[in-house]
Formats: C-alpha cells, sequence, structure tokens
C-alpha cells in the first residue's frame, strides 16, 4: 500500500512533510451536506492536510466542466496524517506519532528532494493545438 503523504512550505515554520493518514474526508459528488463541519469540528487542534478540486465550483454555481479527468480527483479531501515532520537537515517530528515507517519515509522523501534540487522536470504537452484556439485581438 502507498504511503499517503502531502509536503506543504509553511510561511513560518519552513518545509513539513504530512505522513500517512489517521482519518479522512472525502466527497466525489456534488452533493453538499454537514458532513464537512462535523468532520472540521471532530478535528479541532488538528492538522488537517487536503486539497479542493476546481469543479467543487459546480456545487455552489449553475456551472459545468466538460474538460477531461483522467486522474478522478475527489471533490474534495481532507485527513489528519499520522506524523508531521519538519524538514530541515533531517526530518524532525513536530506533531503526531513518532512512527518508524513514517520517519524512514519522511528521510527518504528528504534526500530525494535534496538530490533533485528540489527542481521540477516535467515536459508538458498540450491536449489542443493552437489553431484550434479562438483568440481576440483587444488592441
Amino acid at each position: 500500500m502507498e504511503t499517503v503523504c502531502f509536503y506543504w512550505q509553511h510561511y513560518k515554520l519552513g518545509p513539513l512533510l504530512g505522513v500517512g493518514m489517521t482519518s479522512e474526508f472525502k466527497v466525489s459528488k456534488p452533493i453538499l451536506n454537514n458532513n464537512l463541519n462535523s468532520y472540521l469540528n471532530e478535528n479541532k487542534g488538528s492538522y488537517l492536510f487536503g486539497y479542493l478540486n476546481f469543479d467543487l465550483k459546480n456545487s455552489f454555481e449553475k456551472l459545468s466542466s466538460t474538460h477531461p479527468d483522467p486522474l478522478d480527483f475527489p471533490l474534495l479531501h481532507f485527513w489528519v496524517p499520522e506524523s508531521i515532520y519538519l524538514l530541515k537537515d533531517k526530518p524532525v517530528l513536530l506533531a503526531g506519532k513518532d512512527h518508524r515507517e513514517n520517519l524512514a519515509f519522511a528521510t527518504n522523501f528528504l534526500a530525494e528532494f535534496k538530490a533533485k534540487d528540489a527542481v521540477l522536470n516535467v515536459e508538458f504537452k498540450p491536449r489542443t493545438s493552437q489553431s484550434r484556439y479562438h483568440y481576440r485581438d483587444w488592441e
């Protein structure tokens, strides 16, 4: 099973890595309910990591999206990590449980991050040709 992790560049503390998961809240259908508030209240005082999918806007406004979603991300996903490490010269436990597996994962993550010198080396390719775009001359 893959380890759940989330990297975050905290504005004061520096780089943080959340590893593992003690609980999660995930919504894949555009149905809004109070379960998110309940989850947030149950985990008040805990670090919550997660994301909101761009298509969540369709739950609040009369909008729709027709773009492809090959990754099939949920509309929103929040979780409480088992361990949170501050990434300095070596991972330092900031919050949560000190699991040996999580520390090993954080140590490996930091080593790979440093080895790559934090450079994202990805080649992006367009899905739509330039000739299919509609350009409007605003000048």
